[in-house]
């Protein structure tokens, strides 16, 4: 893949359309499988691709090196929820003032944002989605995390869903150990199902008591892939590992026993089930014919919460909750055999956001509406294009940012430690190709720089608090 300019002189501010943007569809004659997998906390050093010495992933390594590492992709929000919701919409969250996991008020209804599996139904895909959805969920009295309507997966376009409750579950929860620690925090221990025949969901009662959560995603995962073999389809495996509570397998933290901190060598033992976890899916699809005709992404939800998990940001400052580059900044592949080259490192960077119209454009749609802010990365990464040029804005709670080539400014709401303990302003420009840590003492000087990126953050705020309004009527209120 060649390396060409990411950025023209005065292209960094490009206001939004009003009318749907073409897609350049691709040209293939089937419609390819996607498989989007997400994991929960994962920080941008917990992969041995991604340069860890202390963790192994050989099948996600392998993933990677079937197709794109992108070494600075990022999602919208330094936390699960947000970074989730505009995932699934394709489009900033804080539009619809999905603040954080606790302010939020769910997503807008689908005459005004038709989510990726709503609109790749649409298009003859089956739909699924196995693990963890945490969109729309919010906190009542009597139980934790209850969906707002119309926030459902089933209700968002998703067939078949095997999902758990909330945001970080138990890994054993049909332990009685397990079962205890959901029921104390008013959570529902038991997975739901809805099976795309299915009038309505129902708790699965009948799992053995040492089911593991990442093996049970897993299994799943395999079983769907291999079910709708003959039809093309879309799959969300959205793993919960490494989010707390860090549980690992016992054989899995034997295999680690060379790391000396704990929190470390459970989160490695965690992962090692992910990665074997990827591996049969991937296998699956092998198995099935279906390799060359499946796009596969894989990426984090947000930034790694350090002190909790165990995990590593290097070397970026910052942690989930952050809106420095530890906090927005994650492990981000996608692979489609055949189609996109093997083997590339890009430094370009691209967001979750750009996921949809991506796979949008390989499912053969042609247009896509303006309410969607990504980029078809599809001409891109199949050497057809030059990247496309771009601004990224981030807002989450009180904090915000924006990116501009390699230029970037930091509102955070505190200051943090880079990884060799230096303190790192809240408030900071950066030229992260000079500066990836945003150090104070290396922060840019020149006042026109400074003054661009400002002007265009202070005017997407404006944007984002203009269509926060509009869409305030639509929302549904807890």
């Amino acid at each position: 893949m060649k390396r060409r300019e990411f950025i023209k002189s005065g292209a960094f501010a490009a206001a939004i359309s009003i009318l749907p943007k073409p897609l350049l569809a691709a040209s293939a004659p089937d419609k390819p499988n996607i498989l989007l997998i997400m994991v929960d906390d994962l920080g941008y050093l917990d992969l041995s691709c991604q340069g860890a010495k202390d963790i192994k992933t050989p099948n996600i390594d392998q993933l990677a090196a079937s197709g794109i590492r992108f070494t600075a992709g990022y999602v919208t929000a330094p936390q699960c929820g947000p970074s989730r919701a505009g995932l699934m919409t394709g489009m900033s969250q804080s539009r619809f003032a999905y603040k954080s996991n606790e302010d939020q008020s769910g997503l807008p209804p689908k005459d005004y944002v038709q989510t990726l599996p709503e609109q790749l139904k649409s298009k003859g895909y089956a739909t699924g989605m196995i693990g963890k959805w945490h969109i729309g969920s919010v906190h009542t009295e009597k139980k934790a995390f209850v969906s707002l309507p119309g926030n459902a997966p089933w209700e968002r376009g998703f067939d078949y869903v095997l999902k758990m409750d909330g945001g970080g579950g138990h890994y054993f929860p049909y332990r009685q150990a397990g079962i205890e620690w959901m029921v104390t925090r008013k959570r529902e221990p038991r997975l739901q199902l809805k099976a795309d025949a299915d009038s309505a969901p129902r708790y699965l009662d009948d799992l053995p008591g040492d089911t593991y959560l990442t093996d049970c995603f897993s299994d799943y995962g395999v079983k769907f892939v291999t079910r709708h073999k003959d039809q093309p389809w879309f799959l969300f495996l959205s793993y919960n590992a490494p989010h707390t509570p860090c549980i690992a397998k016992a054989d899995k933290l034997e295999k680690f026993a060379h790391i000396k901190n704990k929190q470390r060598r459970i989160l490695a033992a965690m992962m090692d089930s992910v990665d074997e976890g990827v591996a049969q899916v991937l296998k699956a699809l092998k198995d099935t014919g279906q390799e060359k005709n499946t796009i596969v992404w894989f990426l984090s939800d947000n930034g790694g919460p350090t002190a909790k998990n165990g995990s590593r940001n290097d070397p970026f400052s910052g942690l989930k909750g952050d809106m420095h580059e530890g906090g927005i900044r994650v492990p981000f592949m996608v692979s489609w055999p055949g189609t996109i080259d093997a083997g590339k490192v890009a430094g370009k960077p691209v967001i979750s956001l750009d996921i949809l119209p991506t796979s949008l454009a390989a499912a053969g749609k042609t247009s896509l509406p303006a309410v969607h802010e990504g980029k078809n990365l599809l001409p891109w990464m199949k050497d057809k294009a030059d990247y496309p040029d771009r601004q990224m804005a981030w807002s989450w709670r009180n904090v915000s940012a924006i990116r501009v080539g390699a230029l970037k400014e930091t509102r955070n709401s505190r200051e943090v430690k880079s990884v060799d303990g230096k303190t790192v302003p809240k408030h900071v420009f950066s030229n992260l190709d000079e500066n990836p840590k945003e150090l104070e003492e290396k922060a840019l000087k020149d006042p026109e720089q400074k003054q661009m990126l400002s002007s265009c953050l202070n005017n997407w705020l404006l944007q984002i608090e203009a269509d926060q309004k509009k869409v305030a009527p639509l929302l549904r209120r807890p």
